[in-house]
Formats: structure tokens, C-alpha cells, sequence
């Protein structure tokens, strides 16, 4: 009954010694956070007009391929009205750290740039993979090419393409899409890193 009363104990102190360790680190996580969060917010306008906005080469897009396809003219109508907004690839960046580089008051503007990119990149993707299934290949690769060159994140775009390269028999474009997914600020970078090698 002893030794295990005395088990007891020593398990009891270092449940609680672990406890009040884990409780410390958390309060200072968190208030390093919150002195973070309160210096952006006084972070001052900064000037954003030579951020690196996404152009939609429209001219290089293949439009009216197939008008009569519903999931095709959809992606383009999107495609045609992102093309008048700003856009920028943010990924990996949260509120914090653009109030931060940026500019609090620039936050809303920013955030909504994002925005834009997730939707532009998705939407390339569902256009790039309805050219695959209609077997404009060319018109697939050339969609989801331009969307991995703005930083893309989506693991979809970068396996169908490769799976193009495959069946063109290109291995050194699957070791440039690599490259790409090497460079990305993404949780996903090791998953689509990952794909690519398998």
C-alpha cells in the first residue's frame, strides 16, 4: 500500500508541475501575441501600390472553347470579372503580419486581395480540370500552369498537371513544378512536395 501511495504522489507533483509549466507557457504565448497584435494596430498606412498583384494575362487564357459548357463559361465569367480587381497572393500571412508590414488601415483592402487569389486559383483549378476531362489538354496545361505561377496552393492543380507532363513524356516540367511547390508559405507545401514524389 506504501509504494504505491508514495507512485501516487510522485505522479500527482509532476501532473501538477507540467500542468503549471504548460499554463506559463501558454500566458506567454499569449500575451506575446497580444503586444504583437497591439503594435500592428499602430502600424501606420503604408504605401501598397508596388505590391506584386497578380495580372490575368487574358489575351494568353483560352476563352470560348466550348460556350455551350456550363462548368467552362462559368470559370471564364469569373475568370473575366477578377481580372478588374486587385489581387494578391497573401498566403501564409495572417492579420497580424499585414497590419504589421502594411498598415492597419490597409487591412480590409488586403484581406479582400486575398480573397480574390483563393477564389482566382480555385477557379482555375475546376477550369483547368474540365479542359482535362473535355481532353483539351493543351488548354488544361495552359490554365493551370499560369495559376502555379502565381503561388497557387492547390495540390489538385499541381497532380493534374504533372500528370500531364507524365503523359507528354516532359519529367524535367514535373521537377519545375517542384520548384514551385518548394517556394510556396502554404501548409500544403509538403503534401504537394510529397504527391509530386510519389
Amino acid at each position: 500500500m506504501f509504494p504505491f501511495f508514495t507512485i501516487f504522489l510522485l505522479f500527482l507533483a509532476w501532473f501538477t508541475y507540467n500542468k503549471i509549466r504548460i499554463e506559463k507557457r501558454e500566458k506567454a504565448r499569449e500575451e506575446a501575441f497580444w503586444k504583437k497584435e497591439e503594435e500592428a494596430n499602430a502600424t501606420r498606412k503604408k504605401d501598397i501600390s508596388l505590391l506584386p498583384y497578380v495580372r490575368i494575362p487574358m489575351e494568353q487564357l483560352p476563352f470560348h472553347i466550348r460556350p455551350e459548357d456550363e462548368v467552362l463559361s462559368a470559370c471564364e465569367e469569373r475568370v473575366r470579372a477578377l481580372s478588374q480587381e486587385k489581387i494578391l497572393n497573401l498566403t501564409g500571412k495572417t492579420n497580424t503580419d499585414l497590419k504589421s508590414l502594411y498598415g492597419a488601415p490597409n487591412l480590409t483592402f488586403l484581406s479582400q486581395c486575398d480573397l480574390n487569389f483563393t477564389e482566382l486559383v480555385r477557379t482555375m483549378q475546376t477550369w483547368g480540370a474540365r479542359l482535362y476531362e473535355l481532353l483539351l489538354v493543351e488548354e488544361a496545361e495552359c490554365v493551370l500552369s499560369h495559376s502555379i505561377q502565381w503561388g497557387s496552393d492547390i495540390k489538385g492543380s499541381y497532380l493534374l498537371l504533372a500528370r500531364i507532363y507524365r503523359e507528354q513524356g516532359n519529367p524535367s516540367a514535373i521537377e519545375e513544378l517542384k520548384s514551385y511547390a518548394g517556394q510556396l508559405d502554404s501548409l500544403m507545401k509538403e503534401p504537394i512536395l510529397k504527391a509530386l514524389d510519389q
